[in-house]
């Protein structure tokens, strides 16, 4: 997998797009708020754990988390945040240096709360308190 140095450009402005989420779960709307649950206490307790495990640097377990990070995100429409979590992934295996994972793990930290917000959002929507 190639790997790229820089990230994208206007970092935060992804916005979750639940269209595919919804599809995939059948509108079922309590496994849709189970679902959105999880995904804002993963948004909220994974970035800590990448930045402790790059304090670390235990690049095994940062790669495993990324991985789990990713099975989470994958369904919200947010391309550039798992293309990073992509890259934190398979960077032990390409031989990427600790100061470019770092970069991408500042990232993830950094866009965690945009999200988790807009995740916390739709559950409001739905009428459920995280």
């Amino acid at each position: 997998m190639k790997t790229s140095t820089t990230l994208p450009q206007n970092t935060y402005s992804e916005t979750i797009d639940l269209a595919s989420f919804y599809e995939i779960v059948d509108n079922q709307e309590p496994l849709i708020i189970s679902l959105l649950q999880i995904l804002h206490k993963n948004l909220i307790e994974y970035p800590q754990q990448m930045t402790h495990d790059l304090a670390q640097k235990d690049f095994v377990a940062l790669s495993e988390l990324a991985h789990k990070f990713k099975s989470s995100t994958a369904y919200i429409g947010i391309v550039e945040f798992n293309k990073v979590l992509d890259h934190i992934e398979y960077a032990l295996p390409n031989g990427v240096q600790h100061e470019q994972i770092e970069i991408w793990v500042r990232y993830i930290v950094e866009a965690c709360p945009y999200l988790a917000a807009q995740v916390q959002a739709q559950i409001h929507a739905k009428g459920k308190k995280v």
